[in-house]
């Protein structure tokens, strides 16, 4: 992909952007998980889909 030029500046920046808060969120949620009764982590992670999926419908 490299070679066809599939990676364009914009697609470099946006991972640069991304990885470390996708990172940072699977740790807090790794962490929550841990900390949280399960009901609050239910409820939490589908809000948080709830929310994704009316962002992506909005877009």
């Amino acid at each position: 992909m490299i070679v066809e030029g599939a990676y364009t500046e914009a697609t470099i920046a946006r991972t640069i952007i991304v990885v470390p808060l996708f990172i940072l969120g699977a740790w807090c949620g790794r962490t929550l998980f841990k900390i949280a009764p399960f009901a609050w982590f239910k409820k939490i992670t589908y809000a948080i889909l709830i929310a994704t999926g009316v962002s992506i419908l909005a877009i």
